[in-house]
């Protein structure tokens, strides 16, 4: 078994959903394993990473360090998985892209989430609603700009 570092990118297959909690010399670190009978140690940031990454079991997943520099000049190190860091993740993630958290995907959907769901008549009762004020809005304000 052999311990992996990421000086340069890697491709693995986890062999598992989630990682093991370890305490370690720089405090709490989370042991990976992979195929074939390896592990890795990853920060708390880096498992955010995967975890916000929906890998699974036998997924392969490509790991890299990367760096730039901050306003200021400074140097950040930080991870990518399959070529995303955490601020892509959370930049490009949109409601419908969500996925429900493990506990609640056995829950049925509420109607008023469900796609295309037909509304019964609130978008015409919205408009209705919408006229009027702008028809208020209208009358208290005789002087047009």
């Amino acid at each position: 078994m052999a311990i992996l570092r990421f000086d340069d990118p890697r491709t693995l297959v986890l062999k598992y959903d989630d990682a093991k909690a370890v305490d370690g010399k720089y405090g709490t670190q989370y042991m990976w394993s992979v195929e074939p009978d390896d592990v890795f140690y990853a920060t708390p940031a880096l498992n955010a990473l995967i975890m916000s990454s929906n890998v699974k079991s036998g997924d392969r997943v490509t790991i890299a360090k990367a760096t730039k520099e901050d306003i200021n000049g400074n140097t950040i190190t930080f991870f990518t998985v399959n070529g995303k860091s955490m601020d892509d993740i959370k930049n490009n993630q949109n409601v419908e892209s969500m996925e429900l958290p493990t506990a609640l995907q056995d829950e049925p959907v509420p109607d008023f989430l469900e796609p295309n769901k037909p509304t019964d008549g609130i978008d015409a009762r919205l408009d209705a609603i919408e006229d009027r004020l702008k028809k208020l809005e209208d009358e208290s304000n005789p002087i047009p700009m």
